[in-house]
């Protein structure tokens, strides 16, 4: 009787492996070759992402783009950071590159989104000083964003900066009032409500929000804390 696949399938697949290894070396060695080649770079990527050597597909998916930016290929550059991105959702590196590129092509909403995705990310790692600054940064370039303010103040919050979580959730809620944006500014005045609880003007601001919203039976709840 014949051996069964199974007791094949070790060896079959250590031909598999050496066969793999082998492209790859060959790949490297053109590479080393003709570094600036974007044609031997895009089949060798090719060839990681079919057998799952993401890794090394990051690395040359990155390359890739770097050397279509350096071309001038901006729409190209796109398309490989947005669908790396997709693959490698948590890479800081990436979405660095793509608030450049997005920065280059001039689409502001675009450079906003993936800003605000990385200062998330980046809280998420524990880099609050990392986060704070690009939030910093970005409130420079769009200055009238409450968006990039609620940012701001959560990482105060969540670094231990109460004080200054305090003053950010303030200025929002002013701002936004000012502006007839009760839904943000009532969202600020709930947030000094989580900080400092105790805070009986804030307690009464709150409560006439919901009273200009019409949500009579939260206004009262407010009013009512505050005895």
């Amino acid at each position: 009787m014949g051996e069964s696949f199974s007791s094949k399938s070790p060896i079959i697949i250590e031909e598999v492996r050496k066969r793999v290894e082998k492209e790859k070396e060959k790949f490297e060695e053109a590479i080393r070759s003709q570094p600036g080649n974007l044609n031997i770079r895009l089949d060798y990527r090719k060839f990681l992402a079919k057998y799952g050597l993401l890794e090394e597909y990051y690395e040359q998916s990155l390359f890739v783009a770097d050397l279509f930016i350096e071309e001038g290929k901006y729409e190209a550059a796109k398309v490989e950071l947005e669908r790396l991105l997709r693959v490698f959702p948590r890479e800081e590196k990436v979405r660095r590159k793509l608030i450049e590129l997005y920065s280059i092509l001039g689409d502001e909403e675009q450079e906003f989104k993936h800003s605000q995705k990385l200062a998330t990310l980046l809280i998420l790692n524990d880099k609050g000083n990392e986060a704070l600054k690009l939030l910093e940064e970005l409130q420079k370039k769009f200055p009238d964003s409450l968006d990039i303010r609620f940012a701001i103040a959560r990482v105060y919050r969540d670094e231990g900066f109460q004080n200054r979580a305090l003053d950010e959730y303030m200025a929002i809620a002013e701002v936004a009032q000012a502006k007839g944006d009760i839904d943000t500014a009532i969202k600020a005045r709930n947030e000094i409500k989580y900080l400092k609880p105790d805070d009986i003007e804030n307690l009464r601001l709150l409560a006439s929000l919901y009273e200009e919203k019409g949500d009579f039976s939260q206004a009262i709840a407010e009013y009512r804390s505050m005895l």
